[in-house]
C-alpha cells in the first residue's frame, strides 16, 4: 500500500488485490502492518497451513507471549467457507455475539451472494484461542478412549521423539500431518497419515495412508482393518497347514502300511481345489468387528505362526489323524465290512490269498510260457471268470490243482 498522489484519494495498491484489501482493512482499524510484523515475525509463527483449493482458506497459529499454553489460530479465506466455521461474530462495537446457523444463512444470502453476483470478491477472517487443558468434544474423547483401549498412545512428536520411539523399544509410531513441514516426520514414521482434503501434496507423497475425509475416526477404522487382515492371514494358514499335514501323513502311512494311499488323485484334487479354495476365501474375506480393538496390538517381531497357532494345528491334526487311522485299521471289524474293499483291482495284489485262488490258472499259464498256446475257448473262459470276479468280489474261484491251505 502506497500513499495517494492527491489528498482525499485512495491509497495506491501494488501487488495482489486481495492482500492489498487486507492491508487496507488493517489501516482502517488504525494499526500498522510494519508494527504487527515486528511483533509477530515469520520465524516466530508456530504453524502455517497454506491455502488449499478444497478448503479455500489458510490458517496461521501463533503462541501468546503471556501464556505459553495458549495458542491463537487465525484463519482467512472464502467468506462462505469461513462463516460455516464460526459460532460467534463481532458487532459494530467489537463485542462478540452468538452466531447460529440461521444467522450464517442470512449473512450469506444478504451480503456474500449479492456481492458475488456483482463480480466482487469477499474474504472472511476468523480466529480461535486454544488453551491446553480445555475439555475436548465428546466424540473426540470417545475416539481417543478407543485408541487408548487398543494400546495406541498419543504424542505430539518431533523428530528426536520419533527416533526414540522407533529406536530402542521398537514401538510402532504413527504420525498425522497435513503441511509441507510434516513431510520428514511422515516419511520417518512407521505409518504416516496425511489429510486428503487439507493436506499438501508433499504430505500426501510422504505418507503411507491418506485420510480422504480428514476424520480422526478413520484412523480407528484403519487399525481395525489392519488387524483383521493379519487375523485373516493367520486363519488361512492355520486351516491350510492342518489340512496339508493330515493329507501328507495319511498318504505316507498308507503307502507304508497299506501299500496304497487311502486318498486317491481325484480326492486330493477335490480337497485342494474345492474345499480349500472355498474355505480360504471365506476366511480371507471376513469382515472386521469391534472386538478386534479390545485386544492388545501385535508386536513388531510377532511370528507369523504363533505358539497358539502351532498348538491348534497339531491338536486338530492329531484329532483328524486319529479318526482316519481308526477307520483305516479298525473300520472293517467295527463296521463289519468285507476285506475285499482293500483290493478293488484284482490285478494289483497277486500275492493276496483270495485273489491267488481265483486267478491261479492265469498266473500259472503265463508264468510257464503257456499264454500263447491257450486256445480261444480257454481264453474266453478265463476272461469271463476275471470279469465276474471283478463285479462280485465275494465270489471265490478255487484252482483244482492248487493245494488246500
Amino acid at each position: 500500500m502506497r500513499p495517494p498522489d492527491t489528498a482525499g484519494a485512495f491509497p495506491k495498491q501494488v501487488g495482489n488485490k486481495t492482500e492489498c484489501a487486507l492491508l487496507g482493512f488493517v489501516q482502517s482499524l488504525g494499526r500498522s502492518y510494519e508494527e504487527l510484523r515486528e511483533q509477530w515475525p515469520e520465524e516466530k509463527l508456530y504453524k502455517v497451513y497454506t491455502f488449499n483449493s478444497v478448503r479455500k482458506s489458510m490458517s496461521t497459529v501463533v503462541k501468546e507471549r503471556d501464556n505459553p499454553l495458549t495458542y491463537l489460530l487465525f484463519n482467512k479465506g472464502a467468506s462462505e467457507m469461513v462463516v460455516k466455521c464460526c459460532s460467534w461474530i463481532l458487532d459494530a462495537h467489537g463485542n462478540p455475539i452468538p452466531f447460529n446457523q440461521q444467522d450464517q444463512e442470512n449473512l450469506t444470502a444478504s451480503v456474500i451472494e449479492p456481492m458475488a453476483g456483482e463480480g466482487l470478491r469477499t474474504i472472511g477472517i476468523a480466529y480461535k484461542r486454544i488453551t491446553f487443558g480445555e475439555s475436548a468434544p465428546l466424540n473426540d474423547i470417545l475416539l481417543i478412549r478407543a485408541c487408548l483401549t487398543v494400546s495406541i498412545d498419543k504424542y505430539v512428536l518431533v523428530s528426536h521423539m520419533i527416533r526414540s520411539k522407533a529406536g530402542r523399544s521398537r514401538q510402532v509410531v504413527a504420525v498425522t500431518g497435513d503441511g509441507t513441514n510434516d513431510g520428514p516426520a511422515l516419511k520417518r514414521a512407521d505409518v504416516g497419515f496425511a489429510m486428503g482434503i487439507a493436506g499438501t501434496d508433499v504430505a500426501k507423497e510422504a505418507s503411507d495412508i491418506i485420510l480422504t475425509d480428514d476424520n480422526f475416526s478413520s484412523i480407528v477404522k484403519a487399525v481395525m482393518w489392519g488387524r483383521n487382515v493379519y487375523d485373516s492371514i493367520t486363519k488361512f494358514l492355520q486351516f491350510q497347514l492342518t489340512v496339508n499335514m493330515v493329507a501328507i501323513v495319511v498318504a505316507f502311512a498308507g503307502a507304508c502300511f497299506l501299500d496304497d494311499s487311502p486318498l486317491k488323485a481325484i480326492q486330493m484334487l477335490w480337497v485342494n481345489l474345492i474345499m480349500d479354495t472355498l474355505a480360504s476365501l471365506a476366511l480371507a474375506t471376513e469382515q472386521p468387528s469391534m472386538e478386534l480393538l479390545e485386544r492388545a496390538p501385535y508386536g513388531r517381531k510377532q511370528p507369523l505362526i504363533s505358539r497358539q497357532m502351532a498348538k491348534n494345528i497339531l491338536g486338530h491334526g492329531f484329532y483328524q489323524l486319529a479318526i482316519i487311522f481308526l477307520l483305516l485299521f479298525a473300520g472293517e471289524s467295527a463296521f463289519r465290512l468285507s476285506a475285499c474293499y482293500k483290493n478293488p483291482d484284482l490285478l494289483n495284489n497277486l500275492d493276496s490269498h483270495r485273489c491267488r485262488r481265483g486267478i491261479m490258472k492265469v498266473v500259472d499259464a503265463f508264468r510257464m510260457g503257456l499264454g500263447p498256446r491257450i486256445d480261444p475257448e480257454q481264453r474266453r473262459s478265463i476272461s469271463s471268470m476275471v470279469l465276474r470276479q471283478a463285479q462280485h468280489p465275494t465270489i471265490e474261484y478255487a484252482d483244482a490243482d492248487a493245494p488246500e491251505v
